[in-house]
């Protein structure tokens, strides 16, 4: 079982309660090692504007609002056999696929409203076609994750 360090917890703990527990418990289930960056919690606008003048993001944090911004987001660094891995695909997907489940799992018994959907940066519209046609699916993002319909 993997555990995050102190500064992947610090930054954890600035986004949303139950979103911290659904990435814990996806820690806790996964075949591999991951973390999060400082960047990858709750973001002012300011911090999304320096990553957007980097091309690290596609929103501005002014006119183009990031989920990051309202503790709804998360971004997660994969651990290979070098370190942090962003293009290890396999990984991942496979850490995707835990998402998905326990988010599945902590939404049907009451932790995330009805409504509320999980999307991954990988597959934006969860159609199995990564970074397809689909106007919203314009730009591949394998870290990130974002929670919708939470009010």
């Amino acid at each position: 079982m993997y555990k995050f360090s102190e500064s992947s917890l610090d930054t954890l703990y600035t986004v949303y309660g139950p979103l911290q527990a659904l990435v814990i418990s996806v820690l806790s289930n996964s075949p591999h090692d991951f973390g999060i960056p400082d960047t990858g919690g709750k973001r002012t606008s300011e911090e999304q504007n320096k990553l957007f003048k980097k091309n690290w993001s596609k929103l501005d944090g002014y006119s183009k609002k990031s989920y990051h911004q309202t503790g709804m987001a998360i971004d997660i660094f994969v651990y290979d056999e070098h370190g942090v891995c962003y293009k290890c695909k396999d990984k991942y997907n496979d850490i995707a696929d835990i998402f998905f489940n326990k988010f599945d799992e902590m939404k049907a018994i009451g932790i995330f409203p009805k409504k509320s959907y999980l999307r991954w940066g990988n597959d934006w519209n969860k159609n199995g076609i990564p970074v397809d046609l689909d106007p919203d699916e314009h730009f591949q993002d394998l870290p990130h994750f974002e929670l919708r319909n939470i009010t």
